[in-house]
């Protein structure tokens, strides 16, 4: 996977919003990755911001957005664990 450079869309000192694409062979996607204090803890906003977006590049571009969270998004165990119950049923078909 190659990623553009990123675009910056809001860079406040504790609200952050980056912006990639990604290319995958043909595929291409795109993802916004955000970090603030309402789902950000650690010092490094734009370090977050930056792997929420790439994460989410890669699960579009490989197929499993909204199947598969990265650990950052995984807020709810319940959800991952039927996200993964659903994969897995995809992966039987």
């Amino acid at each position: 996977i190659t990623f553009s450079k990123p675009d910056v869309i809001c860079k406040e000192p504790t609200n952050v919003v980056i912006w990639y694409e990604g290319k995958l062979g043909e595929l291409t996607a795109d993802s916004f990755g955000e970090a603030n204090p309402k789902n950000n803890k650690n010092a490094y906003p734009y370090a977050m911001a930056e792997k929420r977006a790439k994460d989410r590049v890669i699960l579009k571009l490989v197929g499993f957005s909204g199947l598969v969270y990265s650990e950052e998004e995984a807020y709810d165990l319940k959800d991952t664990a039927k996200a993964l119950t659903a994969l897995r049923q995809k992966a039987k078909q």
